[in-house]
């Protein structure tokens, strides 16, 4: 399978202040779509407001999603996944972040579109957020949420992975 990620280019306009900004993004509320009223899994709080996801790990300080979700955390990957089916999507998107949480790079833009083009509905959207939830990333996911307008809106989730501690 050939690798369609790229690493972000450092010092463009992607690096964002790593400053804590205590502000917070626009409200978020509603039930995630497809999940009726589970609004929670793996421990993950989700919360979905039209084509907008926002989801916060267990016993994670939220300051870290607001970060995210203004767009302040630099992001050090993007992985594409335009023109993939589920299964390699998926494959991809966790090879990615397993090499990522070696590389000790802790945030990914996710490309996924937003599905207005498949029967289907946004199959490749719904699988990241699936994906993300459940075992074995779980465990290594702070939060994520939908990017800012500038970095993909809808059509894309950035990721903020957990620091790797020595051991």
């Amino acid at each position: 399978m050939r690798a369609r990620h790229r690493r972000a280019q450092r010092g463009e306009a992607e690096r964002r202040s790593n400053s804590d900004v205590d502000a917070s993004g626009p409200p978020v509320s509603g039930s995630p779509r497809g999940r009726g009223a589970d609004a929670t899994r793996s421990g993950f709080t989700i919360e979905v407001a039209g084509e907008h996801v926002r989801a916060l790990g267990p016993g994670v300080d939220a300051k870290h999603l607001r970060r995210l979700a203004r767009g302040e955390v630099a992001i050090d990957v993007e992985i594409e996944l335009h023109g993939e089916n589920s299964a390699s999507a998926k494959r991809l998107v966790s090879d990615t972040l397993h090499e990522m949480m070696r590389a000790d790079e802790r945030c990914a833009r996710i490309v996924h579109g937003r599905g207005r083009h498949s029967e289907a509905g946004p199959v490749l959207k719904a699988g990241v957020l699936d994906w993300l939830t459940s075992p074995p990333l779980a465990a290594f996911v702070l939060c994520f949420c939908s990017a800012p307008p500038e970095e993909g809106g809808a059509g894309a989730t950035l990721v903020l992975l957990r620091r790797v501690r020595p051991a």
